[in-house]
């Protein structure tokens, strides 16, 4: 008996052992299948079957070269090229692989070839569709208002503000692009007079407003002479939006300058702090005004791919030692975004319920190819390409339609919960960007 429990003893130690191998195996594999699901979730960017209607020739020449040489040589040898008789080339800003307003200029073709970009060639599955002009119906309805447009954010949105133009003109909203070309200025538009078959395009009077106010962060600068400039600057803006118009339409983001190892101001607890704020005060302009019709949309902050875990920028005290260099990143977990993960938590922790989130990291999450690397090493801004803001336009346009019919007064209490969807998978009020 004493022999038998001996054995009894060593079978139970072997079986023990094996049990913690089993756990330590199905926690790699749930590791793994996590990793390969985030992965899924945002590489949803196919190849596009409509390259010939999102681009035009020149473009097209651009993106077949594989040469490893200057973009200016391959313009010239594309503009040799194409057809004198083609349709007007578009401006510098608006040609694929371009950075404007950023310095960074081009995607640099002598780091990676514009053939090799592959997302310059794709779209996200169920918008890779030239002909839905989104923005035709935004500008049309935001006209009938006289509504504003207002984009508030760094760079990158300023970025954005360009592609917007860049759309607007694909869709032959705009008909002068030559006069985009500076993106502080106030920009009208209304739909044009002619090249229209809908009977609700058919122009009018009334014209809708683009503005960009360019607000980093939170923190103070060296030449700001009032506490919180920045704060007292947004609240300005809002006191004169809300003096000229009676539909405002508020597409906002700040993000990319606070990091895991920031200077003093630019911490994770600084972002929450004074991203509260913000959106706290963008909330409350929507309470004291029930006489207007305001929409906020707070836009997620887009993924940066330096050579860091979670892609974000190295903070300047370890970049100078670092080799930065796009690639893409490593840690794509949920928790490792945690900018946009703060923001989520202030808008539930505060019922801010009037701010509505549009998904947009999980789409840029893959393209750690589509940035201008060059010289100065740019992560963080996009080259352009017509496919990559396509989800936002489509967002812009369907928080507008309601605006056509009368909402039933049962919706007006049910909008208030839209905020608490915002971060759940199967939300209908972030449409897209939340499975991509």
């Amino acid at each position: 008996m004493i022999h038998k429990g001996g054995h009894d003893g060593e079978e139970m130690k072997e079986m023990f052992a094996l049990l913690i191998v089993c756990w330590l195996f199905l926690a790699a594999v749930c590791v793994v299948a996590e990793k390969k699901v985030a992965s899924t979730d945002v590489s949803e960017w196919q190849k596009s079957t409509h390259l010939e209607k999102w681009y035009q020739p020149l473009d097209l020449c651009l993106l077949s070269d594989r040469r490893n040489v200057s973009i200016d040589v391959i313009v010239k040898d594309c503009l040799a090229k194409i057809p004198k008789e083609g349709p007007p080339i578009q401006p510098v800003r608006c040609r694929v692989g371009n950075t404007w307003p950023s310095r960074s200029a081009y995607c640099d073709p002598e780091d990676i070839p514009l053939a090799d970009r592959e997302h310059l060639l794709s779209s996200i599955p169920g918008l890779d569709d030239p002909s839905a002009n989104p923005l035709r119906d935004f500008v049309r309805i935001l006209s009938k208002r006289k509504g504003l447009l207002l984009m508030i954010g760094d760079s990158v949105m300023q970025q954005f503000y360009s592609a917007l133009a860049c759309e607007l003109e694909r869709e032959g909203i705009w008909d002068d692009p030559a006069k985009f070309t500076n993106t502080d200025e106030t920009r009208t538009v209304a739909l044009p007079s002619s090249n229209t078959s809908r009977p609700e395009d058919v122009a009018t009077d009334a014209s809708a407003t683009l503005q960009f106010l360019p607000i980093y962060h939170l923190v103070n600068g060296r030449y700001d002479r009032v506490p919180q400039a920045a704060l007292h600057h947004l609240r300005n803006a809002l006191k004169q939006a809300l003096s000229k118009y009676r539909t405002i339409v508020i597409l906002i983001n700040m993000g990319l300058h606070y990091v895991d190892n920031p200077v003093a101001g630019f911490s994770k607890d600084d972002y929450a702090q004074q991203m509260t704020t913000v959106l706290t005060t963008l909330h409350q302009t929507v309470i004291d005004h029930p006489d207007h019709t305001i929409k906020v949309l707070w836009r997620e902050t887009t993924a940066q791919h330096f050579p860091t875990p979670n892609g974000y920028w190295p903070g300047v005290k370890y970049a100078t030692h670092m080799r930065l260099q796009c690639t893409a990143i490593q840690d794509g977990s949920p928790q490792a975004d945690w900018r946009n993960r703060a923001i989520e938590q202030i808008i539930v922790q505060h019922n801010l319920f009037s701010v509505q989130i549009v998904r947009f990291y999980n789409i840029t999450l893959p393209l750690w190819s589509a940035h201008p690397n060059g010289r100065l090493r740019d992560c963080t801004h996009f080259c352009w390409f017509p496919m990559l803001y396509q989800s936002i336009f489509h967002r812009l346009r369907e928080v507008v339609l309601p605006w056509e019919t009368p909402k039933p007064n049962n919706a007006i209490k049910a909008s208030r919960s839209d905020v608490h969807q915002a971060h759940r998978p199967d939300s209908t009020v972030v449409p897209l960007a939340v499975t991509v």
